[in-house]
């Protein structure tokens, strides 16, 4: 699952299981956050697999391509690295570091209302989906899903607290339909 975060807050997805690299059991992990040190520096984190939960020690954790290469406690051998394949890998929120006052992570605005300027409901964010072009909030509408950049002039304004965020030119996204 493409980023996916856990709908409850206690824990924040910073990486997904995309695969094993060897016979060892290490793991092909893609990072959420490739400027972020929070994955490739974690002392243990918590796997997310098949509607089961643990917190595991981190053996080895190196930079492998746009990825990491990465070997978790109890992960011994090919046939269990595999077996995790699209495992979500994940902290505790509060291990997350403190935000300037002008910063939010992105994490915070799945379930947010999406406005237009003139105060027009769009619809819910439902996820967000680290493309390689551009990260995107899916926002779902009356009208199906819409992937809405987040950059100007898309995304307009976050309101966190306010569970909102502004967006505009969703014509541009839609080929000419309405929210």
């Amino acid at each position: 699952m493409a980023a996916d975060e856990r709908r409850d807050g206690r824990l924040v997805v910073v990486g997904e299981v995309m695969g094993a690299i060897g016979t060892a059991g290490q793991l092909r992990v893609k990072v959420h956050n490739p400027e972020s040190d929070l994955l490739p520096e974690a002392q243990s984190l918590i796997v997310v697999h098949a509607d089961s939960e643990r917190e595991v020690r981190v053996l080895e954790s190196a930079h492998h391509g746009k990825g990491l290469r990465m070997r978790l406690a109890g992960v011994d051998g090919r046939e269990a690295a595999r077996a995790l394949f699209g495992a979500q890998l994940c902290v505790p929120r509060e291990s997350l570091p403190a935000l300037a006052d002008d910063e939010f992570y992105v994490v915070d605005l799945v379930g947010a209302r999406a406005y237009l300027d003139d105060g027009t409901e769009v619809g819910e964010v439902t996820r967000y989906l680290p493309y390689p072009g551009a990260d995107v909030l899916q926002i779902e509408t009356a009208t199906g899903p819409l992937e809405l950049p987040l950059f100007e002039p898309y995304l307009q304004a976050v309101d966190v607290e306010g569970g909102r965020i502004t967006v505009a030119f969703l014509d541009d996204l839609r080929g000419g339909d309405k929210p």
